[in-house]
């Protein structure tokens, strides 16, 4: 599940938009609204691919906005270990 929220702010912040981010990820506008708001899942793939879009860099912020389901507390628990992304497996 995705925090539509955030994920949106995240677009904000380098000039995303909807149209763009579908023109990019290979979509329909219609597909990038269903995603952001957890119409349609987000693969792990996609979620990777929409964090080099956005530059999202920082693991803890890819969680917070892709991972929703986890608790604030466990955001915090899993710093350790965050979601890890090797840009050159990104494809696209």
């Amino acid at each position: 599940m995705v925090d539509s929220r955030k994920l949106k702010a995240a677009m904000v912040e380098v000039g995303e938009t909807q149209r763009t981010l579908a023109k990019k990820m290979a979509w329909s506008k219609n597909t990038v609204c269903a995603k952001i708001n957890n119409k349609s899942a987000i693969t792990v793939d996609e979620a990777k691919r929409m964090c080099l879009i956005l530059g999202i860099i920082d693991p803890i912020k890819r969680e917070e906005i892709f991972l929703l389901e986890l608790s604030q507390n466990e955001t915090s628990q899993r710093k350790q270990s965050p979601l890890r992304y090797e840009e050159g497996r990104g494809g696209g």
